[in-house]
């Protein structure tokens, strides 16, 4: 099992309280605002983790959107960002598209620290093979586009 997450701060406007279980299955407390934070107009969000999912680099835009500083992020899994819309189907094609050495692409709701989200278009390609890190850009997508592609895959198979 990994290094649970912090649990969130309660913000002071009303939000939805949700504890989220990891694949490793260490738990969180977390907080919805429902709020949609903008994505930053003319700016990638970029951050880096090596193989394991673990924050290893974030960009200003990173930190700008996310609410969290460096400090906060850096050492930290990628799903600290996770948001308890999203199915955890979307997170095991991730990961297994990943471990296949394939690149991976897909829409993702975002958690901010606040407890507002954020969508994006989120690809995932190995980078600097003997390094072993994934670089993880971040595009602006419309989010009805995004929910629209959470409900497909949140359907039976």
């Amino acid at each position: 099992m990994g290094s649970p997450i912090p649990d969130a701060h309660k913000p002071d406007m009303p939000a939805e309280q949700i504890t989220l279980t990891y694949y490793d299955g260490t738990s969180r407390t977390v907080y919805d605002t429902g709020i949609e934070r903008p994505y930053p107009d003319g700016k990638l969000i970029v951050s880096r983790t090596d193989l394991d999912g673990v924050l290893t680099h974030v960009n200003d835009a990173f930190v700008e959107i996310s609410g969290y500083s460096v400090d906060e992020l850096i050492g930290q899994p990628q799903s600290i960002l996770r948001h308890p819309d999203m199915p955890k189907a979307a997170y095991k094609d991730l990961w297994d598209t990943a471990a296949a050495g394939q690149k991976w692409h897909g829409y993702v709701k975002n958690l901010c620290k606040d407890g507002s989200h954020y969508w994006s278009m989120r690809p995932l390609c190995q980078t600097f093979v003997a390094a072993k890190q994934w670089v993880i850009p971040r595009y602006a997508v419309s989010h009805h586009v995004a929910k629209s592609k959470l409900l497909w895959l949140s359907m039976p198979k």
